[in-house]
């Protein structure tokens, strides 16, 4: 049975999302990050860089909520992106958007409006400039495909849905 390494934050949220839609068992194991279990040296031997979420799958550890989910729809053969190179592309493509916009904007964005000991203006206005595009993006994409398919893409449904709600409502259940 897979041990799921998770607190409610956004990333972890994901994970958890797409094992119940995998139908695969799982143990959950909480992570309370805001009283740094994350930095215990046993969480560490899971995930050196002290973040949530992980799973142990066997023999296999996976660290990263991306990694996590390639790791399943690999494992599952489910949510992978179909097996031609212009799906599998499409699925790397939105998959790691995710990764290096939506999340990290939006959740910079959030800590410093809610968060920062000081808020820094610029940095307030540069993050939230950036969640607001990265979203607008996200949204207009959904748009055309839906408009030329028919169909809405499966490739990063638990991935946007969790940072769109965390942005619109300016904060978070957990930091990790």
């Amino acid at each position: 049975m897979i041990k799921f390494y998770y607190n409610l934050a956004p990333n972890p949220t994901k994970v958890a999302l797409a094992l119940e839609e995998m139908g695969l068992p799982y143990e959950l194991v909480p992570v309370d990050t805001r009283k740094g279990d994350q930095h215990t040296p046993a969480f560490l031997a899971i995930n050196p860089n002290a973040k949530v979420p992980a799973i142990v799958d066997g023999d296999a550890t996976v660290f990263d909520s991306n990694a996590i989910l390639l790791y399943l729809a690999e494992k599952t053969g489910t949510f992978g992106g179909g097996k031609s190179p212009a799906a599998r592309g499409e699925l790397l493509s939105w998959m790691m958007f995710v990764a290096s916009g939506i999340g990290p904007y939006s959740g910079q964005s959030v800590h410093f409006r809610n968060y920062a000991p000081e808020p820094k203006d610029y940095a307030v206005t540069r993050y939230t400039f950036e969640a607001r595009r990265h979203d607008e993006r996200d949204r207009t994409c959904r748009r055309e495909v839906q408009e030329v398919q028919g169909t809405t893409r499966q490739s990063n449904e638990f991935e946007v849905a969790q940072y769109h709600q965390l942005f619109r409502e300016g904060g978070a259940t957990g930091e990790s």
